[in-house]
């Protein structure tokens, strides 16, 4: 596989990982806690195939920046309700935001320890 099938095949990653964590809004009060911790696994891995193979070189701080906005808001909704923000019915929106962290968070990570090690390889 070259770089170009791994930089498509990653973004096919994002996309999917963003419709599964709506999806999982919708189909969370449905299935078994079985179901949903393999959902939760699955969308962390997404996230590191995401930050590994998806974000060029010179994308990174962008990327980063986008991602910390998204982690805040994401973190700043479920603190402002804690008892949960569910005000669509039939639709766990709690269930959509942290299911999209966990998407998130481990490509912002991938990065961040590229740019360090890279920072710290330098001559």
């Amino acid at each position: 596989m070259n770089r170009d099938d791994l930089l498509n095949l990653s973004r096919l990653a994002f996309l999917f990982g963003i419709l599964l964590a709506l999806a999982s809004g919708f189909i969370n009060p449905f299935v078994h806690l079985d179901v949903r911790i393999g959902l939760s696994l699955g969308m962390v891995v997404l996230g590191l195939l995401v930050g590994q193979f998806t974000i060029k070189k010179e994308q990174r701080v962008n990327f980063l920046v986008a991602i910390m906005t998204l982690l805040l808001s994401t973190t700043a909704a479920l603190t402002a309700f804690p008892g949960g923000i569910d005000v669509i019915p039939f639709f766990a929106m709690r269930v959509t935001l942290i299911n999209l962290g966990l998407l998130i968070a481990p490509a912002a990570v991938t990065i961040a320890v590229k740019i360090v090690f890279e920072i710290i390889t330098r001559e």
